[in-house]
């Protein structure tokens, strides 16, 4: 099994959550630390008991900004167990990529949502009072 579980500095991993679960209906396997909050005191306890309550899955971390003491404490974990990912800089069309992906390639799914967020960053004052020069790149009516 994967599990997914979104990591950060306040209450941005319950919005990502919440958006992900509007669009999609709730997911079994995707869970929300806001770290540092009430709700997470103590985020390398919540870490461990997450470890120890899947010990045979796969899980991938998200974390909203690489450097961050979020990011810092799990690359510590990460590192010594192949089980484990850590993706940095999580926004919700990673998070839609990964869950809706059928690549069964578990770094190659991660890599492919990681593609699709970066191309979901766009600047749109770029296209005002441009015309698109491409027929339908999906900007031709702005």
């Amino acid at each position: 099994m994967i599990k997914f579980v979104i990591a950060t500095h306040g209450y941005f991993a319950k919005g990502l959550k919440m958006s992900t679960e509007f669009i999609m209906g709730k997911q079994k396997n995707l869970y929300a630390i806001c770290a540092y909050t009430s709700e997470c005191k103590d985020f390398p306890r919540t870490i461990q008991e997450i470890l120890n309550n899947s010990q045979k899955d796969k899980i991938i971390f998200g974390t909203d900004i690489a450097g961050g003491s979020v990011n810092n404490e799990l690359q510590k974990i990460v590192a010594s167990d192949d089980r484990l990912h850590l993706i940095a800089g999580i926004n919700l069309p990673f998070i839609l990529e990964f869950l809706t992906s059928t690549e069964s390639d578990l770094s190659k799914r991660i890599n492919e949502s990681i593609t699709a967020s970066r191309k979901s960053i766009i600047n749109f004052d770029e296209f005002i009072n441009k015309p698109s020069t491409i027929k339908g790149d999906g900007f031709d009516s702005f």
